[in-house]
């Protein structure tokens, strides 16, 4: 049976955080409220949209569909809670490997593979070489500015540096949110190609994003909304 391949479908792919966490659920941070968003708008542009993260909570399930243009893929690697990023680094071969387990399940063909964080980038830099889709990177967090912070190598991880170096010098387009984080990479990345970063602050559009409560009672129904709707949807 051939694949279905859908011309406007988007992979969002992030392993650190689901997207349709609710927020300060567990950690501080936003990263994973961007992609929720992204989604949301790809959404309302018209695009089919494909999340893929890893299954943090037991309650979750590993495949939702919200609505008829979105779909939620949740890979069972590692326990089903909460892990640190570094933890999350440790299952990179496992991640690899299911993740070419569930497009090839699913006959996923995506227009384009949109990876968040080095653990996903690399991922999908890895899917990438036998199959043709854009790769496009968002920076997040670098291993060389945390060292110069102070933070210690977790020892239970891969080379981290060396998988940023390949990623995002393989990747159709690498994102930084602001100029700072460009300069960083400059700066502590003589080995890598600035010229494929560019600077995408996030952004507020108030006819689209809106604030959500903090409950995570039946987050994912109730703060879903334009997924279902499809293009030119509004909150």
């Amino acid at each position: 049976m051939n694949a279905i391949v859908e011309v406007r479908h988007i992979g969002l792919v992030c392993f650190i955080a689901d997207p349709f966490d609710p927020p300060g659920h567990e950690r501080f941070g936003g990263g994973h409220l961007f992609l929720f968003d992204l989604g949301r708008f790809l959404v309302n542009q018209g695009f089919r949209v494909t999340y893929i993260t890893r299954r943090n909570d037991s309650a979750k399930p590993v495949f939702d569909q919200i609505g008829p243009m979105c779909t939620i893929v949740r890979l069972e690697i590692g326990p089903p809670e909460e892990l640190l990023p570094p933890v999350v680094g440790s299952y990179l071969d496992e991640l690899s490997s299911a993740f070419e387990q569930i497009i090839d399940e699913k006959r996923f063909e995506f227009l384009s593979l949109h990876s968040h964080y080095w653990i996903a980038g690399e991922v999908v830099r890895r899917h990438c070489v036998t199959h043709r889709v854009r790769h496009v990177h968002s920076i997040l967090s670098l291993g060389r500015v945390n060292r110069e912070k102070g933070e210690a190598l977790p020892t239970n991880s891969p080379a981290r540096e060396q998988i940023e170096i390949q990623v995002i010098n393989s990747a159709d387009a690498v994102i930084a949110v602001c100029p700072s984080e460009l300069a960083d990479l400059r700066r502590l990345y003589p080995e890598v190609d600035p010229s494929r970063v560019h600077i995408i602050p996030y952004g507020v559009d108030p006819d689209v994003f809106y604030p959500r409560p903090q409950s995570e009672s039946d987050f994912v129904r109730r703060q879903a909304n334009g997924f279902p709707q499809g293009p030119a949807a509004v909150s």
